[in-house]
Parts: structure tokens; C-alpha cells; sequence
């Protein structure tokens, strides 16, 4: 309940209440549930997203890596929830500069959501376009251009959903 009302007060732009939802949420799935849980790393997840959003990127990233390794150990490496932390973890490091290691968690990312969404999701076109820009800022234009018009293609035939990138 704390996590639903921490994405909704996110959406409403009132971020404090958002960041409280969120800590109160984490606070009682860690005392309720089991060590790495699946909704615990749900919340670390959307936390570490706010913190994104805000820019306080050391706290985003530290949260991601456990979301991250909690998504990993309780759904497998390959499952959609895994590719979203890679997906949100990257921003974190391109935001830092990090562009190599960005770039190395959305092609895993992008590899998990095709085999696991299929070719026209619209989360593969969100990863494709971050990709993209990481791509465009280490010079890489060729590539940059071909995940573009890949992440354009699947953005069409989904204009009325919102995907979630970088800019």
C-alpha cells in the first residue's frame, strides 16, 4: 500500500511524500518479510528511482545494485523486473558519466526484454533509445542511429503509452 501511494505521490510531482511512502514501504516489507523478498526490492527499486529523479544519484545507484542483485536471486537473471533495475541503473551511470558501464547494462537489458517481451514492446524501445544516447556521446553515430530508428519503429506502433527513457 506504502509503495502504490510513493508511485502515485511521484507522479503528482510532491516528492517528499513520494520519498516517505517509499521509506515507510521498505521499512515494513523489511520487517514483515523474508531477506531479499521480491516486493523489498520492488520498493528499493522505485526509491532508487525518485532518487534519480532528483538527482542524488550515489543513493539511486546503491539502491538499483541491491534491487538489482534481490531481483536477480529471487526471479532469475532473465526475467523483465531484472532488465527494468538494469534499465534504471544504467541512467544512474550515464547520468554520473559512466557511459561504458551504462552502455553495458542496457545491452543486457535490451537482451533479456526480447527474448522475454518480444521486438515490439515498449519498454525494448525505451532501452534501445537510452542506448542510443550512450552511444552518441562516445562517438558511436552509426549505432546511435540504427537504435534510434529501431526505438522510433517500436514508439509508433505504441504512440498512446508512455515509455520511459532519459530525457
Amino acid at each position: 500500500m506504502f509503495n502504490d501511494l510513493g508511485l502515485c505521490r511521484q507522479a503528482q510531482g510532491r516528492y517528499a511524500e513520494s520519498e516517505e511512502m517509499f521509506r515507510r514501504a521498505l521499512e515494513v516489507r523489511e520487517a514483515f518479510l523474508k531477506p531479499g523478498h521480491i516486493e523489498v526490492a520492488e520498493t528499493l527499486n522505485d526509491l532508487g528511482g525518485l532518487y534519480y529523479s532528483q538527482g542524488r544519484y550515489a543513493r539511486a545507484e546503491s539502491l538499483l545494485i541491491r534491487a538489482r542483485e534481490m531481483r536477480e536471486q529471487a526471479l532469475g537473471p532473465e526475467h523483465p523486473e531484472v532488465a527494468e533495475t538494469l534499465h534504471n541503473l544504467s541512467a544512474v551511470r550515464f547520468a554520473r558519466g559512466r557511459y561504458a558501464e551504462a552502455d553495458s547494462l542496457l545491452a543486457r537489458a535490451i537482451s533479456i526484454r526480447q527474448a522475454v517481451l518480444g521486438a515490439k514492446h515498449p519498454d525494448l524501445a525505451a532501452s534501445l533509445f537510452n542506448r542510443a544516447q550512450s552511444c552518441l556521446v562516445r562517438g558511436r553515430y552509426g549505432e546511435a542511429d540504427s537504435l534510434h530508428r529501431e526505438a522510433l519503429r517500436i514508439r509508433s506502433r505504441h504512440s498512446d503509452r508512455t515509455i520511459r527513457q532519459w530525457s
